[in-house]
């Protein structure tokens, strides 16, 4: 039994390091700009592996510090799949535009394989990755992302916000209403929730009232 449960073990470690090493061989530094740099997160500029040196064991920051506390690895991949993702929303061209996104998501998923359950940067991160597949149209995907914000923080109205609009640009009106109507019950004061409910609610509507006068 102790043989069968190390073999197991041994299977396991390794398939989780083969894994890692898959989101490694594609995950990759942009090498941002100083301009690039200014528009990441505070802490992101503390990591050595940002902006280009120092020890990483030298690192003070405190919210860096807390992030990495909570369970947080790889994180200067998040920072690099965000400057990709910053460049893929000024591209100038849709092909570039989605090449940019395509390498976000390796840098991200790397981040996503190296943390625990309890960094406390998942629920952004997620939510990074959820507006990512979405713009990609990788629409599933999006929704799965976007539902794993939801469960680990319902108070964050924009990830109903996002879901929602993935939900309509595949013409699912009744699955947009019912996400918005769920994340105002966990978030009752969100003006921008209620806003946009009732845009969708009219659009809706409108689409049925079109759809019906085409069929007379």
């Amino acid at each position: 039994m102790y043989h069968l449960t190390k073999r197991k073990f041994i299977l396991i470690s390794v398939a989780t390091l083969f894994s890692i090493s898959m989101n490694d061989s594609r995950a990759n530094n942009p090498h941002a700009s100083t301009g690039e740099l200014r528009k990441l997160p505070d802490w992101c500029l503390h990591h050595p592996s940002v902006v280009g040196r120092g020890d990483p064991s030298l690192v003070k920051d405190p919210t860096l510090t807390r992030i990495h506390a909570s369970g947080c690895g790889g994180v200067h991949h998040y920072c690099w799949a965000l400057v990709q993702a910053n460049r893929g929303d000024i591209a100038r061209n849709s092909r570039d535009r989605a090449v940019n996104y395509k390498l976000a998501i390796p840098n991200i998923e790397y981040t996503l394989h190296s943390s625990t359950q309890s960094c406390l940067l998942l629920p952004t991160i997620y939510m990074k990755l959820g507006e990512l597949q979405a713009k990609l149209g990788d629409y599933s995907r999006a929704v799965s992302s976007y539902r794993r914000v939801i469960g680990k923080q319902p108070q964050l109205a924009m990830a109903y916000y996002g879901l929602s609009n993935v939900y309509i640009r595949q013409d699912q009106y009744d699955k947009a209403i019912t996400i918005l109507e769920s994340g105002i019950k966990a978030n009752p004061n969100s003006v921008p929730l209620k806003k946009h409910l009732e845009r969708i609610k009219l659009e809706r509507d409108e689409k049925k009232v079109q759809l019906k006068a085409g069929s007379q």
